[in-house]
């Protein structure tokens, strides 16, 4: 990502704490119920799309069915090599891999940010008043920056506009969408959501060069 953006981003996150978060939070809340209650709806049924469990499940029972075929295979050519199952494992293999790789590895990363950070969530500003960093303080209530939920999105985004890059706005859109909604839904301050994004969209871009010069997914390439 280039620094001019990154600083963008950074100097708008620091902005919103100071300036936005806390008044903004207040106001969702005290009309949740509603004006803004069918926007939270309809809001909520998009959640799905930042859980990375969303993503991983299906593309880690994909990679550990290809490998199965693949060690079966090895092991009795003469019965299984080149039938159906294993061509259309083959041809998932890859895009399922360079899939799972970067959301498990952002899901897992985001975690120490969240930790190091340890930044109070909007229930505790509407349950205590308590708005704060506590760094280095465990526990769900102080997980609030980054957002997980958005960096995911924002991994799944780029990594399925670098697939798709005439579609790319979509995902990209969608990606948005959940970040809107982890702010409406009172889970997010407005800062948690552009933390997760930039360090989602960071790590990933990071990932996908690196994954696309691997030898392994050469022939992955070529085919798209």
């Amino acid at each position: 990502m280039k620094r001019a953006l990154i600083a963008s981003i950074i100097l708008l996150i620091v902005l919103s704490i100071v300036f936005v978060d806390k008044p903004l939070a207040l106001l969702i809340n005290n009309h949740k119920d509603t004006t803004l209650a069918t926007w939270r709806i309809l809001l909520k049924k998009i959640e799905f799309m930042g859980d990375s469990a969303t993503y991983l499940v299906p593309t880690g029972i994909v990679i550990l069915a290809s490998l199965l075929c693949k060690w079966r295979t090895k092991n009795n050519p003469v019965t299984l090599e080149n039938t159906a199952a294993q061509r259309f494992l083959s041809r998932l293999y890859s895009p399922a891999l360079f899939l799972f790789v970067p959301v498990a590895a952002t899901g897992l990363l985001v975690n120490i940010p969240k930790y190091v950070f340890a930044r109070t969530r909007p229930r505790v500003l509407f349950r205590d008043d308590i708005y704060t960093f506590e760094f280095f303080k465990a526990g769900s209530d102080f997980t609030s920056f980054p957002s997980g939920h958005t960096t995911t999105a924002v991994t799944v985004a780029v990594v399925l506009g670098t697939l798709f890059p005439k579609a790319r706005w979509y995902f990209y859109s969608i990606a948005a969408l959940v970040g809107v909604e982890r702010v409406l839904l009172g889970s997010h301050y407005p800062s948690d959501v552009l933390a997760g994004a930039l360090f989602g969209g960071f790590i990933t871009v990071w990932l996908v060069r690196r994954l696309k010069t691997d030898p392994r997914f050469e022939k992955f390439w070529r085919k798209i």
